[in-house]
Formats: structure tokens, sequence, C-alpha cells
């Protein structure tokens, strides 16, 4: 089955190019805490340029994550995230 997105979770706009693996492209500043919290077929995320901060436990038990891509402004990962 896997996540299947396409517009607006947890208030954040989001594009998935397939059920695994999706794209974060952020308006603001940053991700919201406990945003994908155990979403557990998630395996590869991208992070738009711009996002500095991503919130506590925003990925936590995401646990076929393998890949993140972070933006170069992030400035701040807060816990278990």
């Amino acid at each position: 089955m896997g996540l299947k997105i396409d517009g607006s979770y947890n208030g954040i706009e989001v594009k998935y190019s397939n059920a695994e693996a999706i794209s974060i492209l952020i308006k603001g500043d940053s991700i919201i805490e406990e945003c994908f919290k155990g979403e557990k077929e998630l395996e590869e995320v991208t992070i738009n340029d711009g996002v500095k901060i991503i919130g506590a436990s925003a990925f936590e038990n995401c646990t076929s994550l393998a890949t993140i891509s972070l933006p170069s402004s992030l400035k701040r990962i807060e816990r278990n995230s």
C-alpha cells in the first residue's frame, strides 16, 4: 500500500513520486513536531531549501526511512526526529 499523500498533510504541502518516497515542499521554515511520526512505510524524504527547523519527533518511528536529503538552510533538528 504505502503512504498516499499528494497535497496538504499536517499543514505541509507534500508531493510523492511513489508511495515510499516523498518530497516535502514547505512554504514556511519548519516541519512541525510529530508531522510524519509513525509512517512506517516511508523510505525516502527530500526536504526543500529554506527549511530551517525539523520539529521534535517529526520522523519518529518511521522505521523504514533509510534516506533523507536535508537542505543547506537547515539549522536545527529537534529531539527524536
